[in-house]
């Protein structure tokens, strides 16, 4: 199982209802379902929704691949690491993950493992299907994307499995109603089939080919001012080939 390190924003230490012990026997549950993440350590960090983060529940940054976007974009968090030298993941989570019940929380935490689980299983797919991700984001809703839409396969294989059936579809119909989830989520989340295969590395591999992201990525290392998400997309790129 994989060793985790809890850490939090001193706000919390007054918000009604948190609770560091409840969320690390959450953590451990769901942990069960993921073999491929034993031995390695992440790290789980709680702070406030902030303005530029409205949308945003939970996420997750793998520490030994070379980007940036930690010291770029969470400059606390990204000290906090260089303090854990050991930390394999970083898991981020907003105000709006521990609003949710027990049920949600599960299928929050469990959506981010599998991340986790992506990068560990297959590092160049993982780097892959974050670029197409980022390049088709005006195409592809975010939760279409290949590694999203299996992290959403997944998250509803193990909270099935922990609280069964009956108390998913229950939970379904509550978060259809919510205001404060990204319905395009809930959705592909009740339409999956759990018993149907899903072949990541295939349906990235296709999305790849189909939109010409080589001959992208080759037209935006000539470019000569890039973006910073231009620089990411090549940061990724020339780890996934290492």
């Amino acid at each position: 199982m994989m060793n985790v390190i809890f850490k939090y924003d001193l706000y919390y230490e007054n918000l009604k209802d948190f609770s560091i012990a409840e969320i690390e026997k959450m953590a451990k549950k769901t942990l069960i379902y993921y073999p491929e993440l034993l031995g390695t350590k992440g790290l789980f960090y709680f702070y406030p929704l902030s303005d530029l983060k409205k949308n945003r529940i939970a996420s997750t940054i793998p520490l030994n691949c070379p980007s940036s976007i930690l010291a770029d974009e969470f400059p606390d968090l990204d000290d906090l690491c260089r303090k854990n030298p050991n930390i394999d993941f970083a898991f981020q989570f907003w105000e709006p993950f521990l609003l949710g019940n027990e049920i949600k929380k599960t299928i929050d935490m469990s959506h981010e493992f599998q991340h986790a689980a992506q990068f560990r299983n297959n590092k160049k797919t993982y780097l892959h299907g974050s670029i197409v991700r980022r390049i088709l984001s005006k195409h592809i809703p975010e939760e279409e994307s290949p590694l999203e839409y299996e992290a959403i396969r997944k998250s509803k294989i193990v909270s099935t499995a922990i609280f069964g059936p009956a108390r998913i579809s229950e939970e379904i119909n509550k978060l259809r109603s919510s205001s404060n989830i990204v319905k395009g989520f809930i959705e592909i989340f009740a339409s999956i089939d759990t018993n149907q295969a899903y072949a990541l590395e295939k349906e990235v591999s296709t999305l790849w080919g189909l939109h010409h992201i080589e001959k992208i990525i080759g037209e935006l290392k000539n470019k000569p001012n890039r973006t910073y998400e231009e620089n990411k997309i090549i940061e990724m790129y020339d780890y996934a080939g290492q």
